[in-house]
């Protein structure tokens, strides 16, 4: 009797088991992300890897746009380029390496899933020289505001 009620209980525990690790598996995070670039950068690169997360059989699309305007104070993106077409596979995940040019990059992935709804995600990449990458990160470092919200 006793041997019987510790299978019971070990085959309802086993069942209890998978359903929860079944369950847990399941959970998926159903929209478009861009992992790699996080926000916009300034880079000395011409080209870029783009890390994204979706559902499976999502249909992604990079475009990107380069700011063609003399004055540095106004911004006109043209299309810099045909779209590049990406579809998320099993894992969730793809990877595009994008191609960029020196200045300011105006880059939408938008994901159309498989319902026919989309999102659009849009990161600004300026393309620099490394020298004029430094001047800028040393610029940042040395500004009062800076250094006295690390202090506190």
């Amino acid at each position: 009797m006793i041997k019987r009620l510790l299978y019971c209980t070990a085959f309802v525990l086993l069942i209890i088991g998978f359903t929860s690790i079944s369950a847990f598996g399941n959970e998926t995070d159903e929209k478009l992300q861009v992992i790699t670039p996080d926000r916009n950068i300034t880079t000395d690169n011409t080209e870029l890897m783009f890390e994204i997360t979706a559902p499976e059989g999502t249909k992604v699309f990079i475009q990107v746009y380069h700011n063609n305007s003399i004055d540095k104070s106004k911004e006109n993106y043209v299309v810099a380029g045909d779209a590049i077409e990406l579809e998320i596979g099993a894992f969730g995940r793809g990877w595009q390496e994008v191609p960029l040019r020196r200045g300011k990059n105006k880059v939408e992935i938008k994901g159309v899933y498989s319902d026919d709804s989309h999102d659009t995600i849009t990161r600004i990449i300026t393309v620099q020289e490394l020298k004029e990458v430094k001047e800028i990160f040393e610029k940042k470092v040395s500004e009062p505001d800076i250094l006295q919200n690390i202090i506190k």
